[in-house]
């Protein structure tokens, strides 16, 4: 029983690193801005933790960065354009050519990490130009061991699924609906504003919709979705999956020929390779991520620093095991908890 409540304990930590404004690693680079944590990150691949229970070291790594699509081009090297050209970081495939074909076709070359270190090669030693969209080296494959760029970086169901596929799928249901006659837009708009929302909803609400709707055609793809957040796979079901995103393509190109697909769609067909891969994606959402993020960002507005006395709120104030301590450095202000971090 301790076992595995010290297991779930683990599985449930989630600890900030390090916090950096997106214009501050916009002007310093990543290497900069990620240096103090890569130091630790090489030390733990190098050195290890000693456990005293152990009495041994254990060593570690960065297995995986869960980040959104525009996050993970960026940090992996990859062209951060996801409207033209080489728009895939499984597969060196197009925009226009994701149109055309699909995944299962087998005429996309899968990347590998071969083909990435020659593409990189070939970056550095030229004059600059990307290469099948790969701009740069990632600094955590510069500063780590074990850690490589083709499989550390999973898709994100949060980003491709719900903030993606879905409300685009889903404008085309209620255009449709509307083309119909089943519905006017103006009783739905009725219906949305006085709803009535209760608890976390009513700070959550629909957003309104505008009186164009938008010109979005795709077919809602509901089994799809369910499928992809099973908690567990296995091959028959993994084909299954794989039928359900062929079938929504084909239907999709039937019905609706002149809508273009989104890089979205083709990411989405790479999931049956990628659940064998990394497992079952909805461990690698993330939703817990940005749920952690936004205490953190709250409680960090929140706090008034003293030049006399540096200590921020004490423990029972933040309600949390570890208090938030705030310090000078180099006529800097920073807080953290494990870790120092500025504060602007």
């Amino acid at each position: 029983m301790a076992d595995t409540r010290a297991k779930v304990d683990a599985e449930s930590v989630n600890l900030l690193a390090a916090l950096c404004k997106v214009p501050d690693l916009h002007s310093c680079g990543y290497q900069r801005a990620l240096s103090p944590l890569l130091q630790d990150l090489g030390c733990l691949e190098h050195d290890g933790v000693f456990i005293e229970s152990l009495g041994q070291s254990v060593r570690g790594t960065v297995s995986m960065v869960v980040a959104d699509n525009l996050a993970s081009h960026s940090l992996a090297g990859f062209v951060q354009s996801l409207r033209a050209g080489y728009v895939c970081r499984f597969c060196k495939a197009t925009q226009e050519e994701i149109q055309s074909s699909a995944v299962g076709d087998g005429e996309f070359t899968p990347r590998t990490k071969a083909s990435r270190d020659h593409d990189l090669q070939d970056v550095l030693q030229g004059d600059g130009h990307s290469q099948f969209g790969v701009q740069r080296d990632c600094v955590l494959r510069e500063s780590l061991q074990c850690f490589h760029t083709i499989t550390g970086f999973p898709p994100d169901v949060v980003h491709d699924l719900f903030e993606g596929i879905v409300p685009v799928e889903l404008a085309l249901c209620i255009q449709e609906m509307i083309k119909l006659k089943y519905f006017t837009l103006e009783y739905l708009k009725k219906k949305i504003v006085t709803f009535p929302y209760q608890h976390a909803d009513k700070t959550d609400k629909p957003h309104p919709i505008p009186k164009t709707l938008q010109e979005r055609r795709p077919l809602v793809a509901m089994e799809v979705v369910e499928v992809v957040l099973s908690p567990k796979f296995d091959e028959d079901s993994i084909q299954y999956l794989q039928t359900k995103i062929q079938d929504h393509r084909q239907m999709l190109q039937e019905v609706f020929p002149e809508f273009r697909l989104f890089p979205k769609h083709h990411y989405l067909e790479h999931y049956p390779d990628l659940i064998r891969c990394f497992g079952p994606l909805v461990h690698l959402w993330t939703m817990r991520f940005e749920e952690h993020k936004s205490w953190y960002i709250e409680h960090l507005r929140s706090y008034e620093l003293s030049p006399g006395n540096m200590t921020v709120h004490s423990l029972s104030e933040l309600n949390d095991i570890l208090p938030l301590y705030a310090y000078r450095v180099e006529g800097k202000v920073l807080l953290t908890p494990k870790r120092f971090i500025l504060l602007h």
